[in-house]
């Protein structure tokens, strides 16, 4: 489309613009490069500026700019390289930005820079699949940089309507956007449909079931750290022993990783007999039963893609493959521009049986559906953007008539009656997120299509299994005693339980408040840290009351408290409902302070 534009723009008969100015995520930069080819054969030579290639100098956008017919920035660059760009673009450029979601915080140095660099043109573009990801905010930026001038007077809606706006303001900003976008589907393209996913099941085995209890024993208290172990246990159990760093991740050296949930940074500690558990593994169940389908696939000469999320497992995966004499490519973000770029070619080329990759560095821009129709996902995480992207890498404009596209999902679960890991219930969100997606992506007005605010939805998550399983847990703690105490009890734990549900819903509406979004989240997680360790005093004190002074007393005192619990989230509940943000404060100031007493 956009070559198309350029293409007529840039015609004989109208000769309005002599070159185009690509702003977006390094990764794309080679579909640019490759997509111009395509279009334009030997009828235009490429003369590009990418200034990740070697061969870059500084000085090259001011020596003989209208030499060159295509210019390609990352978002990350526009901040240094602003006086350049500043050179560069003219009246006669086409100013596109790629993935302009990079850029939805309003009033960041890269926004500002980018809507002023906007106006020095009259021929601006931005490309996106998610225009409004999170919020009605998020079109800020983007209308901005294409209309600044016009913003106010033909869309009037302030920044404070946008975050928090009712039915007939979503309504009115639909009616004044729809002229301005362009939004096909893959239906409408005629893209033949996916198969349905491969969820392969593997049940732990005893070593690994036992790796299982630990992590929950050992994590119960930090959610986080608890979703990375489990992630890693199911796929690669010796990075339990690793500290978690922004280092072991695969994207890391990207454009912008955005680990939010990294309040992490654990140096883990294990006893001399845990650690002989972690070794005595080796290969995960899972791992293996991943490497048993590549080696079919490859024996079947199907070329394909398999996603993963950590370093250590990429190279894991590579070694493997590699020591039964298969050709693996590796691509990951210590690799540099230039290198990924070969090694994306050959891989194109079928020079390789298999690449291996994780989606922050290769799920955006890159074409692969022409080579591999098959994917298999042994790591993956709660981000939609990503499993979203990684898909279309094979699934795309472009494929034959009849063309089968394969997904395979590795799941390590947990023996039956016993805790498990968390792959099965990620799959399982992720699924239910790319139905609403989906169905959005189908209707013609633009609404908020998911959250992305990974922290909010993965503390949820976790307490929702965190909580569950401790209920399994403690099924037969209220069998003995009278009856009272055992309906009392058994009340109890339904207010345990309903705490837990309203605490789902109030992270839920927190989503919608972008300004104070992150402290808000904070300030409920310190809540239901204190709820918890309330719940387990109280537990303490059921399990061993022959252990506790006056134990009957300290039973009543925590049920009181926790009712005292109740009827807080019953209060914030109400504010977030009438929006009253001055009140909404769940510090431990409201609670008894004497409660810590029950511990």
């Amino acid at each position: 489309m956009v070559y198309g534009t350029y293409a007529y723009l840039s015609s004989e008969s109208i000769n309005k613009v002599d070159k185009i100015v690509v702003i977006g995520p390094k990764n794309s930069f080679l579909s640019w490069k490759e997509e111009f080819k395509n279009v334009f054969g030997n009828k235009r030579e490429l003369r590009v500026i990418d200034i990740h290639n070697s061969d870059f100098r500084r000085e090259m956008p001011y020596k003989n700019v209208q030499h060159y017919n295509l210019f390609l920035f990352n978002y990350e660059a526009i901040v240094s390289y602003r006086y350049e760009l500043e050179k560069i673009i003219d009246d006669r450029t086409m100013l596109v930005f790629d993935e302009v979601h990079k850029i939805k915080r309003v009033n960041s140095e890269r926004s500002l820079i980018a809507i002023e660099l906007a106006q020095l043109t009259n021929f601006r573009y931005v490309l996106t699949g998610t225009p409004i990801p999170n919020s009605y905010s998020d079109i800020w930026n983007f209308l901005n940089i294409l209309y600044k001038d016009e913003y106010r007077k033909y869309f009037s809606i302030s920044l404070p309507m946008l975050n928090n706006p009712s039915e007939l303001l979503k309504e009115e900003i639909n009616n004044k956007l729809f002229p301005f976008f362009w939004r096909v589907t893959k239906h409408e393209l005629g893209v033949p449909p996916e198969n349905p996913d491969y969820i392969c099941d593997i049940i732990a085995n005893q070593n690994e079931q036992q790796l299982i209890n630990l992590l929950w024993r050992k994590y119960s208290r930090n959610p986080f750290q608890l979703y990375i172990r489990l992630i890693q246990l199911s796929s690669n159990p010796s990075l339990l022993k690793n500290s978690l760093t922004e280092e072991m991740y695969a994207g890391y050296g990207e454009d912008s990783l955005e680990i939010d949930f990294l309040p992490l940074q654990d140096s883990p500690s294990y006893s001399d007999s845990e650690l002989s558990l972690i070794d005595a593994i080796g290969e995960s169940s899972k791992f293996l039963s991943c490497m048993r389908l590549s080696v079919n696939l490859i024996k079947e000469n199907r070329i394909h893609i398999i996603w993963c999320l950590f370093v250590d497992t990429i190279f894991k995966v590579q070694n493997h493959l590699n020591e039964l004499g298969y050709k693996v490519a590796v691509v990951y973000g210590g690799i540099e521009s230039e290198e990924r770029e070969r090694i994306i070619l050959d891989f194109q080329k079928g020079i390789y049986d298999v690449l291996v990759t994780n989606p922050h560095t290769l799920a955006e821009s890159v074409s692969l559906h022409m080579i591999s129709h098959d994917a298999i996902y042994l790591e993956y995480s709660f981000n939609l953007t990503h499993m979203l992207q990684s898909r279309d890498r094979i699934h795309r404009l472009g494929l034959n008539k009849g063309q089968e596209t394969n997904y395979y999902y590795f799941c390590l679960n947990g023996q039956p009656e016993s805790r498990s890991t968390i792959d099965k219930k990620i799959y399982n969100k992720l699924n239910e997120k790319k139905e609403i997606m989906l169905k959005a992506i189908e209707r013609t007005s633009l609404s908020v299509e998911y959250t992305i605010d990974e922290k909010a939805e993965i503390l949820q998550m976790m307490q929702e299994d965190h909580f569950e399983q401790k209920y399994t847990d403690r099924k037969d703690m209220f069998e003995e005693g009278s009856e009272t105490s055992e309906l009392a009890r058994a009340n109890i734990i339904k207010t345990i339980q309903e705490i837990e549900r309203q605490n789902i819903v109030i992270l839920e509406k927190i989503q919608k408040f972008s300004d104070r979004r992150e402290e808000l989240i904070t300030s409920q997680e310190i809540y239901m840290k204190r709820f918890s360790d309330v719940v387990d005093g109280y537990y303490k004190i059921i399990e061993n009351p022959n252990l506790v002074e006056n134990s009957e007393q300290r039973l009543e005192e925590a049920e009181t408290i926790i009712v005292n619990f109740y009827d807080q989230q019953i209060a914030t509940l109400k504010m977030l409902n009438n929006n009253e943000l001055r009140e909404f404060d769940i510090s431990l100031k409201l609670l008894k302070e004497d409660s810590i007493d029950l511990l």
